[in-house]
């Protein structure tokens, strides 16, 4: 059998022993962080309320009146709109029946930090510590 020697110690190890522990190391590089984004809430301009921030996690998050402004029915209680991350960006996408989420989503849209998405009749600022 093909013997080699580990490049951090030196000892003679077999050649299947250094790939299952390369492959280890791999697999442990690829432990995939949580993906987080949020959304704060923007105030009306005569309208008396803190900012509040709304966090989400993960790749596919769809947005409604439940987890975004409960109380608000100008956003629909099923699916308002879609946040998603695909190849290292965010994008949104529309779910509303009525066409009531903008940016004007009738296609994926790579969203950024900083931008605004309305969903009804309320405004919300984009967040993420995501790249």
């Amino acid at each position: 059998m093909t013997c080699s020697f580990c490049p951090h110690c030196g000892v003679r190890v077999h050649r299947p022993t250094i790939r299952r522990q390369i492959k280890n190391i791999a697999e442990t590089e690829t432990e995939e962080i949580p993906l987080r984004c949020s959304l704060t809430i923007i105030p009306e301009e005569n309208e008396n309320i803190p900012p509040e921030k709304i966090e989400y996690e993960g790749k596919s998050i769809i947005l409604n009146r439940e987890n975004t402004e409960v109380s608000n029915r100008t956003i629909t209680s099923k699916e308002q709109a879609e946040i998603v991350f695909e190849d290292g960006h965010w994008y949104l996408l529309d779910r509303s029946e009525l066409r009531t989420t903008f940016i004007q989503a009738n296609r994926k849209i790579e969203i950024i930090a900083d931008d605004i998405i309305v969903l009804g009749d309320r405004r919300f600022k984009f967040e993420s510590d995501s790249l």
